[in-house]
């Protein structure tokens, strides 16, 4: 059929960058499309490689993945028969896809989280613009869903996808998502706007030729090579415009921009951009203030162009952009297409932002994704400021970025040790703020370190992600320090170093979390010998406690939350004060036993807890026997492993089982996984241990679970 050839050479012809072997395994994937799939479902599939190379100017690997991800999706091809058949570098984008599609399943009504969690999750930066390409496809088919999918392709849109486009230079596509979701939002302010400029269209059409028609005289006469190109403005900059401005249609001057695109060596781009704008400025009057200048200093996304608004004989304001075909085709295709001309391939386009992000990103677990992705948000809407390296190099940096920024954006090692710089031969301090044009050169001292107050005054992501992971790194050092300092003393004193000790000696200094009191230690802000002093203490007080001093605690303190008559302790006697310990987690049903604490009245510990027997040992006068009495309405924490194969939607599966009609309620979820096998960590609410049995039993019998283990701790 035509429009099956006619998309193929699309693709093939855009698959810039590919060798051709990549062409080959390319031209392999269209005959597999058109073996596997009808006519509807391979124009769809087809489509999304032409929006894939044409739009956002990837190459053949992002178009195969593409094309074999609709066929996964569409359930005519498996992850075995594409491992089987294709390079590891396509297996492993189709895994990341998978990836985020069932995260999106999972969050696809919060999308601001989906933002956070695609960004963590995507390690290739293919994937988020393959996906982009999908609900691009599916905002232009809007119509072939229901409402409450409208409503979540829509937010994930607005939220996700329009920042992403804007950012990486995809204008077109940006400019496309904005007004199909003014046509969503408001349809009748979309078809009037529309209506108003079909209207006009003629008249617009006539005042262009008779604009351009000059320009045109003069750059043949220069012997220029050139195309004239115009382009009206986005429905929705259009709108914006009249409502900002409380004027009519015909009063938005700035509705269309007249494009000169010159066909031009690159040696020679500036010199001929600059003549063309010497000669449109001599014909029409120039608006000085409208000037502006991206091809001296283009923009983060690699854009190039000289735009300038002149003022016709009727006093109308025309914009006008002047560029070359290699300007345009970035201008058009954004960041993929600024890396290939620098002499990026495909699979290694990489916007400096998302360097950034990914930097950042692959230090995960060193700093909360919350925190980077808040200093990354607010990065973008700052302006720029253009700051030069001794040696002539140019860098980028949001406006009110100082010496320390500037030092990190260098490397991380550089803005560690930074103590100033010097800017004109006078030597400025960290925090100084850079204006555009300074050159910088970075004083740096060995014994120098990141504190606290430095993240006050940076500004850059780059610079925040570093000083808090050296921060971080500092204190994981005097944390570290200060476990072993105490290990060895308390094994010098004959007391075991285990979680009933240091937890004891957390709530005596008022610790919140256990690395506060190794830092402390660590630090010298709590003396060993204070400790040795405690524990001294402790085993003195300890001993004077008996078993029958449980009826004195029954008497003077008040249950906790738990109810206190739902196990029997010692002698019969129920209504004491306990404490279900933490280190093992007993629920309603287990064997159980209580120990006596100095403040916490009776802890009850699982009888195969793992400190039973240190307890049982070294204080079995502290040991009494406990029993349940009845169920009452209180509910318990355990925690659950789970180990398998690494299946999609294995974690579905899994939080599927604890519905609202369950008594037994999912509490947290946590799953890493290596060589196709994962493990998951479950922490689970429930009001007995045979509801704890039977959802274990439950999960054991989902494809592809090997087994589930109660932890101890």
């Amino acid at each position: 059929m035509e429009w099956r050839e006619e998309l193929h050479k699309i693709i093939i012809a855009n698959s810039k960058g590919s060798t051709s072997t990549d062409e080959k395994l390319l031209r392999k994937t269209l005959a597999l499309l058109q073996e596997l799939t009808d006519d509807e479902q391979e124009g769809k599939a087809l489509k999304l490689a032409v929006s894939v190379t044409t739009e956002l100017g990837l190459g053949s690997t992002s178009a195969i993945v593409s094309i074999l991800y609709e066929l996964l999706y569409i359930g005519k091809f498996s992850k075995e028969e594409i491992k089987n058949h294709y390079p590891d570098s396509v297996y492993r984008l189709i895994l990341g896809l998978g990836k985020v599609e069932e995260l999106y399943q999972v969050h696809k009504e919060n999308a601001e989280i989906f933002q956070k969690l695609l960004l963590s999750l995507a390690e290739d930066v293919r994937v988020i613009l393959i996906i982009l390409a999908r609900r691009l496809y599916a905002l232009r088919h809007i119509e072939k869903q229901d409402k409450e999918e409208q409503q979540n392709l829509v937010d994930e849109i607005t939220f996700v996808y329009l920042p992403f486009a804007h950012r990486l230079g995809l204008y077109p596509v940006k400019m496309d998502m904005e007004d199909r979701l003014l046509q969503f939002n408001e349809p009748e302010a979309y078809a009037k706007l529309v209506a108003e400029l079909e209207e006009s269209e003629a008249e617009r059409l006539q005042f262009i030729e008779s604009f351009i028609a000059p320009i045109k005289e003069r750059l043949d006469r220069e012997g220029l090579r050139y195309t004239v190109k115009y382009r009206t403005k986005s429905i929705a900059s259009i709108l914006g415009k009249i409502r900002k401005q409380q004027v009519s249609l015909k009063e938005v001057y700035d509705i269309f921009a007249i494009r000169i695109i010159l066909d031009t060596p690159r040696e020679k781009e500036k010199m001929h951009c600059w003549q063309v704008y010497s000669i449109v400025s001599d014909i029409y009057q120039p608006n000085p203030k409208r000037l502006r200048d991206w091809i001296t200093i283009p923009k983060s996304t690699g854009y190039e162009s000289l735009h300038t608004t002149v003022m016709t004989k009727d006093k109308r304001w025309v914009e006008v952009q002047i560029r070359t075909e290699r300007m345009d085709e970035v201008a058009e295709k954004g960041f993929a297409a600024h890396w290939r001309y620098k002499g990026g391939k495909d699979n290694t386009v990489l916007d400096e932002w998302l360097l950034n992000v990914r930097e950042i990103l692959e230090s995960e677990g060193k700093e909360g994704s919350e925190e980077v992705i808040d200093d990354l948000l607010l990065e973008l809407s700052d302006k720029e400021v253009y700051i030069f390296t001794p040696n002539g190099d140019l860098k980028q940096l949001p406006r009110g970025a100082t010496v320390l920024d500037f030092a990190y954006s260098i490397h991380g090692d550089i803005g560690n040790t930074c103590t100033g710089g010097t800017i004109n031969n006078k030597n400025v301090p960290i925090r100084y703020v850079l204006q555009s044009g300074d050159t910088v050169k970075i004083n740096t001292a060995k014994n120098q370190k990141p504190n606290q107050d430095w993240l006050q005054f940076v500004v850059t992501s780059k610079a925040k992600s570093h000083i808090r992971q050296a921060m971080k790194e500092q204190q994981a050092s005097e944390i570290a320090l200060g476990k072993e300092m105490l290990m060895r003393r308390m094994k010098n004193w004959d007391i075991p170093f285990n979680d009933i000790a240091v937890r004891d000696l957390q709530q005596h200094f008022k610790m919140k979390q256990v690395h506060e009191l190794y830092y402390n230690i660590g630090t010298n802000k709590i003396e060993l010998n204070t400790i040795k002093e405690f524990f001294t203490q402790k085993e003195k007080e300890a001993k004077e406690i008996s078993v029958e001093e449980i009826k004195d605690l029954q008497e003077t303190k008040k249950p906790l939350g738990t109810p206190s008559d739902v196990l029997v302790i010692g002698d019969k006697v129920s209504g004491v004060d306990f404490t279900l310990s933490s280190c093992c987690s007993p629920v309603f049903g287990d064997d159980i036993f209580g120990f006596i604490s100095i403040s916490k009245g009776i802890r009850i510990h699982r009888k195969n807890c793992p400190n039973a027997e240190n307890m049982m040992q070294r204080y079995p006068y502290r040991v009494v026997p406990a029993c349940w009495t009845k169920q009452g309405d209180t509910s318990y924490m355990a925690q659950l492993e789970v180990h398998g194969e690494d299946s999609a939607g294995i974690v579905n599966g899994i939080t599927a089982l604890f519905t609202d009609k369950q008594s037994a309620k999912l509490r947290g979820i946590s799953f890493t996984t290596e060589d196709g096998l994962f493990i998951g960590k479950l922490s689970v609410e429930v009001p007995n241990k045979g509801y704890l049995d039977m959802i274990s039993s439950k999960i054991q019998t989902l494809k592809g679970v090997q087994k589930v283990i109660r932890l101890k701790k």
